[in-house]
């Protein structure tokens, strides 16, 4: 057989026994597709053949509608850091609801004390604003720059998430975009410390900010190399432009976040996933002068006395559901529970299963990397050194597919991109158990990998 039929058989194979075990799931998508476009509506969720449906979840350990049991080392896509069901957050948030309703026409004093842990944690972050997703909060953020900085502009990383707002989404030519985004979004590479120089001193009279992740997630846990963004925080400093940010999925690798890894302290944070607890949220904050401008009261004078922002009374931000006392409540009990000590430990635990992960590799001879830090890694089946989008978009796609659906058929639950995001209530013997997952399916695939993908194989 040539290289395509190889691939061809094997994904024939691997669907196969797939199905097999998930009838059920099967039959749900059918139905779900009926009356929601591709089943859901997330497109995260998506794999082929189909995904599995869940019917429960605890710890680490969730249940599809078929009766298999994993070990969840997805925890949708890191935003479950204490797992599933954690009494803790079960207990406060039943207790909310059953003092409140799940949202309210007026403030409570469970919001401030979810502010002041996350203001605590973060030394950049002197004061906060919560909305209901990652999106919102880079959506809010792009609009705060633009107000205080009265530019229209928007630098980002090619290829990176910062939500599905217009000006942040990647490409700029997408469908359903305003052609306006292609000349509002600027782009550069990852770990392109020149090309980001180059493009800020360009626009700088133009740019409202630069937005960045910690670590580039969708694309692939990248993380910044040889002082990345340290350099962009002095570039952006040096020429008038706010550096966002997006601490979305990175928030979790340090106490104080990927920043305080790093030392920097950027002008406006975007967070989301684990600040909720498992609830829908997100967030972003920064220097209170730029903050301020969403005070009633402060904002109004603020902008009245600086001639170089628009002349409005201030910068609006409504939500129904925003910082509501379920979210809150457990926002604030995740922070609380997620100390020192536990993110030190689940980042040990993160660095001991793709060392595993590598040594299995180098064993069996298969040129592939484990890209991430701490508590988040990802597989990548390429030879090339993963440093930016257009480095990630080289792994094999078809090799991927196939360690998912190995993975999965020994109860191992990961994103279909080769994503590992360990929870609190991951241990050392689960660790063991998804490093032997991993050793027997790439045990079995070698074969067709020296047949499919040659290159990897040395």
């Amino acid at each position: 057989m040539n290289k395509q039929e190889v691939i061809k058989e094997a994904t024939r194979k691997y669907d196969e026994a797939y199905m097999k075990r998930t009838p059920k799931s099967r039959a749900a998508l059918e139905a779900a597709t009926r009356v929601l476009p591709g089943g859901d509506s997330r497109i995260a969720t998506f794999y082929y053949p189909y995904p599995i449906f869940l019917d429960k979840g605890n710890g680490c350990r969730i249940t599809d509608i078929d009766g298999n049991e994993y070990l969840d080392f997805h925890n949708c896509y890191t935003a479950l850091i204490h797992g599933h069901a954690y009494p803790p957050v079960v207990e406060a948030t039943r207790e909310v609801v059953g003092k409140f309703a799940t949202s309210l026409g007026a403030p409570t004093t469970l919001i401030t004390e979810w502010a002041e842990t996350l203001c605590k944690r973060v030394e950049s972050v002197e004061t906060v604003r919560f909305c209901n997703s990652g999106s919102e909060a880079g959506m809010m953020a792009m609009r705060t720059a633009r107000a205080f900085t009265g530019r229209n502009k928007i630098l980002k990383i090619e290829g990176g998430y910062n939500g599905a707002y217009d000006t942040v989404v990647h490409p700029p030519n997408s469908a359903g975009l305003p052609k306006s985004v292609q000349t509002d979004q600027l782009t550069v590479p990852f770990n392109d410390k020149e090309a980001a120089s180059r493009v800020i001193h360009e626009n700088k009279d133009e740019l409202a900010c630069m937005v960045v992740e910690g670590m580039m997630g969708a694309a692939g846990q990248i993380p910044p190399q040889n002082g990345y963004l340290e350099y962009l925080r002095k570039t952006t400093q040096e020429n008038g432009v706010l550096l966002v940010l997006d601490e979305v999925m990175c928030f979790r690798l340090d106490y104080g976040g990927i920043q305080r890894i790093y030392g920097i302290k950027p002008d406006l944070t975007m967070f989301g996933k684990i600040i909720g607890g498992g609830f829908p949220v997100g967030g972003w904050g920064g220097r209170k002068e730029i903050m301020e401008l969403f005070d009633p009261i402060k904002g109004k004078e603020l902008i009245q006395e600086s001639p170089g922002l628009p002349a409005m009374a201030r910068l609006f931000h409504g939500g129904t559901f925003n910082a509501n006392p379920v979210v809150a409540t457990a926002g604030r009990i995740m922070l609380e529970h997620l100390t020192e000590k536990e993110i030190e430990r689940i980042n040990r635990l993160g660095e001991s299963l793709a060392a595993g992960i590598k040594s299995i590799f180098s064993n069996l001879k298969i040129k592939s990397q484990v890209t991430g830090l701490g508590s988040l890694l990802n597989l990548h089946f390429t030879q090339e050194s993963v440093v930016d989008f257009k480095t990630a978009q080289t792994g094999r796609k078809e090799l991927m597919h196939l360690v998912h659906l190995g993975l999965l058929e020994r109860g191992i639950f990961i994103p279909a991109r080769g994503l590992f995001a360990l929870s609190t209530q991951i241990g050392e013997k689960e660790i063991d158990v998804a490093i032997k997952a991993m050793e027997d399916v790439m045990t079995e695939l070698k074969p067709i990998i020296e047949e499919a993908w040659p290159e990897l194989i040395g």
